[in-house]
């Protein structure tokens, strides 16, 4: 029984419900042991606990690597904005995790006659386009994303790897480029409610207040917590086998 334990906890780790269901697992089967020899009873829990504990570590270490959670999206909308011509573009969220691992938006190309120059991609506190600056980076898009009248293309991520935000607070990425090629995919149903477009001060044209970046920004969980859950995992064992 405590290997079945331990091979459902390391093979559960992969799907969040089966993940919880070994809880109540190790939960209903972590009663007392009736031995025959009394002696032997310390050395016996302490084995157990271990095991135990050792897959609950264990199980946070592949749960970190493979959970890779959607925390803010807005998938919707199928028009295009040269970037050039709005010159920052930007878009607000809310966090809804402690880390962003990436963040990916939708690019196509309006003018395929001009250069591929890199585009400049900034991450800014708050809301709006003049935030204080957390994260930068300068990437070159792919010279085969579709054209305006195509399908739409592939989320791309924006280079900044991770980056510490405060779950609850409003966060702007910005887009600039020097070169009229690419666009930015959008849409006009209010996809994302908790945020919203923004264009450069320059530009005479504002977003329509239903006009959201079609993004994408995915997290994983944060090693400290796993290290609790795992931690609370071995008391509750221990809690039990002392019951």
């Amino acid at each position: 029984m405590e290997q079945n334990i331990v091979d459902r906890f390391t093979h559960a780790i992969y799907d969040l419900p089966s993940f919880m269901a070994v809880f109540g697992l190790i939960e209903s089967h972590a009663q007392p042991i009736a031995r025959p020899e009394p002696a032997n009873r310390k050395e016996d829990d302490m084995r157990w606990m271990l095991s135990a504990c050792l897959a609950a570590v264990v199980g946070g270490v592949f749960a970190s690597n493979s959970f890779g959670v959607i925390i803010t999206e807005n998938l919707n909308g199928v028009f295009d904005r040269t970037i050039f011509f709005f010159d920052p573009m930007g878009q607000s969220f809310v966090a809804a995790d402690s880390t962003i691992n990436s963040i990916e938006v939708v690019f196509s190309v309006a003018n395929p006659g001009s250069a591929n120059e890199p585009i400049t991609a900034e991450l800014r506190e708050g809301a709006g386009l003049d935030g204080n600056l957390i994260a930068t980076n300068s990437l070159m898009l792919p010279s085969d994303l579709p054209g305006s009248s195509d399908a739409v293309g592939p989320l791309i991520d924006l280079g900044f790897g991770d980056v510490a935000v405060t779950p609850g607070a409003t966060y702007t990425f910005t887009l600039a480029a020097t070169s009229t090629r690419n666009a930015v995919v959008y849409g006009s149903t209010n996809g994302y409610a908790d945020g919203e477009m923004f264009h450069g001060p320059d530009n005479a044209s504002e977003p329509g207040p239903d006009d959201d970046i079609r993004f994408r920004i995915t997290s994983t969980p944060e090693p400290a917590s796993l290290g609790a859950m795992a931690i609370g995992v071995c008391l509750m064992v221990r809690r039990k086998r002392r019951a």
